[in-house]
């Protein structure tokens, strides 16, 4: 399942629907060129694929989703932790592949 993440507190959009911070479509930069990379601190849309979900309110000391994300870094896998801010929880998120991805 793919979702795209906001994660600068505005209202999110219905799932599958394209989300981009900066109001340009992604891969847009400020000068009008293109770029192959998003990047978040440039304003460019992130898709993300969610792996698993984990509620917020754990024990103390506990760190399911980041122990989940290290299993899958060992495998490979550019996993990483956000939080779900309107879920209270937190997900383990790896960077969506595209088909054009290498070309």
């Amino acid at each position: 399942m793919a979702i795209l993440l906001h994660e600068r507190g505005r209202r999110k959009p219905p799932t599958g629907v394209p989300l981009y911070e900066s109001g340009r479509p992604p891969g847009r930069n400020d000068d009008g060129g293109r770029s192959l990379e998003p990047s978040r601190a440039k304003g460019y849309t992130v898709r993300r694929t969610v792996l698993e979900r984990f509620p917020a309110g754990g024990p103390r000391g506990s760190w399911p989703a980041e122990e989940f994300a290290a299993a899958r870094r060992v495998e490979g896998m550019a996993a990483e932790v956000v939080m779900d801010l309107e879920e209270d929880a937190f997900l383990v998120v790896v960077p969506q592949q595209s088909a054009d991805r290498g070309h």
